[in-house]
């Protein structure tokens, strides 16, 4: 069996387009997928409910959501954190492939891809 790691900055319960197709698509793959994303209001509620792994971070989240101009200032401390959790993860869930669920972090998943050698 193949497990992937998706790591993605929108994911539910944000509410939004990229969230709801990531939403179905991880309910199709189930025990086959393990999630990396941002803590969000009432993200531990949703994620206990769900038939799959989901590892959340601060990652500066709330302040970038409040201070949208902030993100320039944060974006490579969240991409290093990223690759660092992301890591992490995949040593411990034992991934075969790392998937990118929004562009912003496509250079955190391609680091995390060289580092770990996992397509």
């Amino acid at each position: 069996m193949v497990k992937s790691l998706l790591i993605t900055f929108y994911f539910p319960p944000s509410i939004g387009g990229i969230e709801d197709y990531l939403r179905n698509v991880c309910a199709g793959l189930q025990d086959k997928i393990v999630v990396l994303a941002p803590k969000v209001k009432n993200s531990e509620e949703f994620d206990q409910k769900q038939n799959y792994k989901i590892y959340r971070y601060n990652f500066f989240y709330s302040l970038i959501a409040r201070y949208p101009k902030l993100y320039k200032l944060f974006i490579f401390p969240i991409l290093f954190l990223f690759v660092i959790h992301g890591w992490k993860i995949v040593r411990k869930e034992n991934i075969d492939i790392i998937q990118c669920g929004s562009a912003d972090l496509s250079l955190s998943v391609w680091c995390l891809s060289k580092l770990t050698q996992k397509p």
